[in-house]
């Protein structure tokens, strides 16, 4: 059988400290772990489509929050909503 690849958007934008994150990516030796850096416009246009989780890592919410911006708030709730997970 086939392992399924989880697929994980690591949202790096104004107001994010992702550093951490960044480095443990790289580490990664799990080949069913694919990720992928993605910013707010990114998320606004309707990427998370093409993922299975959301990590967003700790910093400056209220940064973060102007980074993503209405439409890409609108687009984390619609992705939750439809089962994605949200870190």
């Amino acid at each position: 059988a086939q392992e399924k690849i989880i697929r994980v958007a690591l949202f790096i934008d104004e107001g994010t400290e992702a550093s951490e994150f960044r480095k443990e990516f790289r580490r990664n030796t799990d080949t069913t772990i694919s990720y992928q850096k993605v910013n707010g416009a990114d998320i606004a246009s309707g990427i998370l489509r093409n993922f299975d989780a959301l990590v967003i890592p700790g910093g400056s919410a209220s940064t973060e929050s102007y980074s993503i911006g209405p439409e890409g708030r609108q687009e984390i709730r619609s992705f939750v909503r439809d089962g994605g997970i949200y870190l």
